[in-house]
Formats: C-alpha cells, sequence, structure tokens
C-alpha cells in the first residue's frame, strides 16, 4: 500500500493561504493525512472471473516474503463490481504494502484496473495455507499407515517387543 503524503499545514486562517505552500486553500476541510491507493476507485469493466481455485491461483502469483504469505493466508470472499475481496485472519495483514504487492500481482493476472478489499474475519479451508496444511496431515497419516501396515516393520515389532513412536515418522 503506498502512502501519498498529507498537505504541509493547515490553511492560514488570515490570509486563507495553505501554510508554507502561497496558494489559496479551498473551503473544503483539509485532505486526509494519507491516501490508501489500494481502495481507488476503477471502473467495474467486465466482471471478474476466477478461473481456478483461489488457493492454487495464490500459490502461483509471482510474490514473494510477505506479500506471497499474504495470498496464502487470505480466503477469497468474493467480487463486488470491480473489487476483489479478501478475508484475512488478522488485522495487520489487512495493511501495508503487502497489500498494494498482492493488487499489483492480481492486477497482472487478471489483466485489469481493480480494487481489493481486505476483510477481518475467520478463514475457512479455502486458503492456500489451509490446502497445504491439510495436504501435509494427510501425507502424515498416509506415512504411518505405511509402517504400521509393513509386514516387516510388524515383524521387528512382535519379534522384538518394539513400539512404533507416534510422531516420529515423517514422510518422505
Amino acid at each position: 500500500m503506498r502512502r501519498l503524503p498529507a498537505p504541509r499545514g493547515p490553511p492560514d486562517e488570515v490570509s486563507g493561504e495553505a501554510s508554507g505552500r502561497g496558494q489559496p486553500s479551498a473551503v473544503e476541510p483539509p485532505a486526509p493525512p494519507a491516501v490508501v491507493i489500494h481502495d481507488q476507485a476503477v471502473d467495474a469493466g467486465e466482471p471478474i472471473v476466477l478461473r481456478e481455485p483461489w488457493p492454487v491461483l495464490a500459490t502461483r502469483l509471482p510474490l514473494r516474503g510477505m506479500s506471497a504469505e499474504l495470498a496464502r493466508q487470505a480466503e477469497w470472499t468474493g467480487v463486488e463490481g470491480g473489487t476483489i475481496v479478501l478475508t484475512v485472519p488478522a488485522a495487520p495483514m489487512a495493511q501495508g504494502p503487502s497489500v498494494e504487492r498482492l493488487r499489483a500481482a492480481l492486477i497482472e493476472h487478471f489483466g485489469r484496473p481493480l480494487q481489493l478489499k481486505m476483510q477481518v474475519g475467520e478463514t475457512g479451508s479455502d486458503t492456500a495455507h489451509a490446502v497445504a496444511q491439510s495436504e501435509r496431515e494427510a501425507r502424515q497419516r498416509d506415512a504411518e499407515s505405511a509402517i504400521v501396515a509393513d509386514p516387516f516393520v510388524q515383524a521387528l515389532v512382535q519379534q522384538f517387543g518394539g513400539e512404533i513412536i507416534p510422531g516420529s515418522i515423517k514422510p518422505a
């Protein structure tokens, strides 16, 4: 998320000029201290269509570091006109430069301008992180089942009174 600098100072009440700028001030209230770029208005144009599951797209976007982790932890909530809505599990993830990098990657992917709306809330199984975790757990279960069912391992356990220590098996 890029931020633009705030105006230098409030309008001078006597002259009506902005302090330090020498230009007349408008009757409008002072501008906010920063402009959040990922919330800028864009033309809705063609609808945004997700052509593959979000967890797959999230891992394929050309992102690294915190931006890649943001994509992995975010859940696709939907599309509102030209705005993609993502849900993240923690407020700090919904702001900062990583959000702007993710938005830029999505603009490039979809080939059109878009907004990115970040909501904070509980995420479910439709994040790249949750899918990867589920796959790791399935590989772990498969590895443990394979060891327990292996005839050689069963013979060793039976012949030498051994036991398989839970958690000691690591999938290849």
